[in-house]
């Protein structure tokens, strides 16, 4: 039974959103071929209402017991169940993760008790990994989308990308729950149509049938887009809200002629770039880990 299910957790700012919406554009195509693809539409609206799930407290239980059943359900009898959202791990721009210097400091708890949950001990989890250096500056751009506006400063706390290891969490989730197998692949290395990837996620699917497209579905911030944000936070403090950054993105995309923001210096780029090499080769040589080659 838990060979059946695939978990693709994300993580966030690694094309998530992207493929999200490659697989929901194939859904019949899957559900054809014995898949049931179940995305953040389902698992956020109402439907099967995962959020509640995933959190410990009072209720608990029975909203676990609530999301199994509907889970069941919507998948109904497809062979294998394909679950895509990056919340499972958290939220990016979560602020324990600074405080405590490690990528989703809950994330190997939230995804133990999805797969206790739906009864998937052994399924295959799908994590996506990205340089710490671009992570944390895209994390810090969801935060301001988020309607949370602060500078980069204030949100970064004077972490050091280069001792950001996501090795540490990939151990979390093997040791929070035994027999899970992990599929990962580096975010830089992942380049359309994607079949590499699918033929993982999709076993069965012919190669070709489902392929990633080009594009970007939530761009970052400009260097231009970022100082006018700023500019309205000198004036305007904790006033500011994200409506301001979402004019700020459509005013000033980013273009050639528009540079991302990169608040790192050169060096540090470099030695952020160095320890997710040497992270990347310590994951690959994990017991349980299939590490996907461009």
């Amino acid at each position: 039974m838990s060979s059946r299910f695939a978990i693709h957790v994300g993580a966030h700012k690694t094309a998530t959103t992207h493929i999200q919406n490659c697989l929901t554009r194939h859904a019949p195509r899957l559900r054809q071929a014995g898949i049931a693809y179940i995305g953040p539409r389902e698992l956020r609206d109402g439907t099967l209402e995962l959020p509640g799930a995933l959190e410990q407290g009072i209720g608990g239980f029975g909203r676990r017991r609530a999301f199994r059943r509907a889970l069941a359900a919507h998948a109904g009898p497809a062979g294998r169940v394909l679950i895509s959202e990056e919340n499972i791990l958290g939220i990016a721009h979560d602020p324990r993760m600074i405080r405590e210097r490690r990528f989703y400091p809950r994330g190997h708890a939230r995804v133990a008790r999805l797969l206790r949950t739906i009864g998937a001990e052994g399924a295959t989890v799908f994590l996506a990994l990205r340089d710490p250096a671009s992570y944390l500056v895209s994390a810090y751009s969801q935060r301001l989308f988020s309607g949370r506006v602060e500078s980069f400063e204030e949100f970064i706390e004077g972490v050091d990308p280069a001792r950001m290891r996501w090795s540490d969490l990939v151990a979390r989730l093997l040791e929070a729950q035994p027999g899970v197998r992990l599929v990962v692949w580096c975010h830089e290395e992942l380049r359309p149509p994607a079949e590499g990837l699918f033929d993982h996620m999709l076993p069965g699917v012919p190669r070709g049938a489902v392929t990633l497209t080009p594009g970007v579905t939530h761009p970052g911030l400009s260097a231009r887009a970022h100082a006018a944000i700023m500019a309205q936070y000198r004036r305007a403090g904790a006033a500011t809200g994200r409506d301001v950054v979402v004019k700020a993105r459509r005013r000033f995309p980013k273009t050639g002629d528009e540079p991302a923001f990169d608040p790192f210096s050169a060096g540090m780029r470099a030695a952020s770039a160095a320890a997710y090499r040497d992270d990347i080769a310590r994951i690959a040589a994990m017991s349980g880990v299939t590490m996907l080659s461009p």
